[in-house]
């Protein structure tokens, strides 16, 4: 089994905090909704955190409100599910943080 894996640089902004003081302010949250972040105009939710001491670990999830797959087989049509209110389908990732290079890999999740 691979899997792919995409490489990017952190990079801070004079308007940002550092990578590694967010993911400790977010780390040391335990309410789900305070872990919430937007990156570039999607919301994502840091489930887990896990800090080494040369890197950190993260699990993160997209909930999508607005599509997500269908239950199928093959003696059935398609039929959809039914959520709550604020309830979507989760599509969830890992990544690994090296802050002494600044580098952050990312699994692709599709």
């Amino acid at each position: 089994m691979s899997i792919k894996v995409h490489l990017f640089k952190v990079n801070k902004t004079e308007s940002s905090a550092p990578f590694e003081t967010v993911l400790e302010m977010i780390g040391g949250n335990d309410a789900l909704h305070a872990r919430i972040r937007t990156v570039n105009k999607v919301e994502l939710r840091i489930e887990a955190i896990q800090r080494h001491e040369h890197f950190w670990l993260l699990d993160f999830v997209q909930i999508k409100m607005d599509h997500g797959p269908c239950r199928a087989s093959r003696d059935s049509g398609v039929t959809g599910f039914d959520f709550n209110a604020e309830e979507g389908f989760g599509e969830e990732t890992g990544a690994l943080y090296h802050p002494n290079s600044g580098y952050i890999l990312i699994q692709y999740n599709h």
